[in-house]
């Protein structure tokens, strides 16, 4: 849930509260610093990847974070009562199927 609040926070006007002697980091700052760690965590667990939701911001995000972790074979662990075939179906048709093939190709799945 945090990356889908992230994917919309990242175009936030809202400033930083004041706080003591200075503001703290706004919405946006927030948003894009965790977006920035997910993408080049050393092992990134994502819960629930399937309930990703549809935003163009979101999927576009989420493409981008899977094409990068793939490309530098960083190790991702994650979770989804779906599988990729089936939760990317519903993602615009650039993103679908891309996204569904890196998932499958850089995943070892394990069925509970």
């Amino acid at each position: 849930m945090d990356f889908n609040r992230w994917c919309v926070e990242r175009f936030s006007r809202e400033a930083g509260e004041a706080r003591g002697l200075g503001r703290t980091a706004s919405p946006a700052a927030i948003a894009a610093r965790g977006i920035r760690q997910a993408r080049s965590a050393d092992i990134l667990i994502f819960d629930e990847l399937g309930k990703v939701r549809s935003s163009p911001a979101a999927i576009e995000q989420l493409f981008a974070l899977i094409d990068y972790r793939t490309a530098h074979n960083l190790v991702t662990l994650w979770t989804s009562n779906r599988p990729p075939q089936e939760f990317c179906g519903a993602w615009p048709e650039e993103f679908a199927a891309p996204s569904a093939g890196r998932i499958i190709e850089a995943s070892t799945i394990l069925r509970a």
